[in-house]
């Protein structure tokens, strides 16, 4: 699905993941919503006859469809706009009318002026009926650095990049989100991995490539080909360096950056296998042709210990 513009791909995250928004509820901490709720998608339109100005972002139900607990109504803004704040109040009362429940508005922002913007009150002009949006800034949204978290939750660790690449602890972000990128499906996986390149377009190569040296495990379809393209071509790692370079330095850079992908990959696996490894099966990996590297890492899966006779074949061969 194709998602172009960072208001369309934020949303887009709370569509592949309801629950993203009562995380992001409970870490602003305004809502009593309990850890581990049931949590679903609505239709996002608040009038019968749905014009767009009245068409929220994206609606979430907390508990059973039946008996539902609170209704979230999300809101992706990136700039203050005045028409939100005439908006808004329909999108509580249309959604709180329809589920007859307690019903809160989020806004989700990126930048420190809006946040500032979005939490002023909005006055109905009812004595003691005003709206104030729960705001969630880049601040709010936790620094997700553990890789099984990213991995239980992989929209919420992209947020974190997005949130906090710049400020943060960028290699460590970008290591448990490629971990978590690693289990998605091929479309989704570029997806995010396209709009982290996107928020973090300075460094982000030397951070891919030191998370990869050391943590990175393709396990999906993606990462699979990720690898393989890299040991016979470099062609998605020249892709990504042309992303911050342009593809001016060619193919024969893109080549040695996939052949030290593979060499990554490679000990990754062994190391996951076998546990700390010793000098010789470092040397030997290092000096070690693609072909040859492929051909270890699909026998160490099966090879017993690291001195097995079918992994010193896969490297003689």
């Amino acid at each position: 699905m194709p998602v172009g513009t960072q208001h369309e791909f934020l949303v887009e995250l709370f569509r592949n993941r309801p629950r993203l928004a009562a995380e992001l509820a409970r870490a602003v901490g305004q809502l009593p919503i309990p850890e581990g709720a049931e949590v679903h998608a609505l239709p996002a339109d608040n009038n019968e006859v749905r014009p767009a100005e009245f068409r929220a972002d994206f609606v979430a139900e907390v508990g059973r469809p039946d008996d539902p607990a609170h209704v979230l109504v999300v809101e992706v803004q990136l700039q203050p706009d005045e028409d939100k704040r005439w908006s808004w109040p329909v999108y509580i009362a249309g959604t709180r009318a329809r589920r007859r429940c307690p019903t809160a508005l989020l806004v989700v922002t990126t930048d420190a002026r809006t946040s500032a913007w979005a939490r002023e009150p909005i006055s109905m002009g009812h004595p003691g009926f005003s709206l104030t949006p729960i705001v969630v800034s880049p601040d709010v949204v936790p620094v997700v650095i553990d890789p099984r978290v990213a991995e239980g939750d992989p929209e919420l660790a992209v947020l974190s990049v997005l949130a906090h690449g710049r400020s943060g602890p960028a290699r460590e972000l970008i290591t448990a989100t490629l971990t978590a990128l690693a289990t998605l499906d091929d479309d989704t996986a570029r997806l995010y991995l396209d709009h982290i390149l996107r928020a973090i377009p300075e460094g982000i190569a030397s951070f891919l490539e030191a998370t990869m040296r050391h943590d990175f495990k393709p396990v999906s379809d993606w990462g699979k080909r990720w690898y393989q393209k890299g040991v016979d071509e470099g062609v998605e790692k020249g892709i990504l360096q042309g992303l911050e370079k342009g593809l001016e330095k060619g193919l024969e850079k893109g080549l040695e950056e996939g052949r030290a992908t593979a060499r990554a990959i490679t000990l990754r696996l062994l190391r996951h296998r076998f546990g700390e490894l010793p000098q010789w099966a470092l040397d030997r990996v290092d000096t070690a042709t693609p072909d040859q590297l492929e051909r270890w890492s699909e026998a160490c899966l099966d090879a017993p210990t690291l001195d097995a006779p079918t992994l010193e074949q896969a490297l003689s061969a």
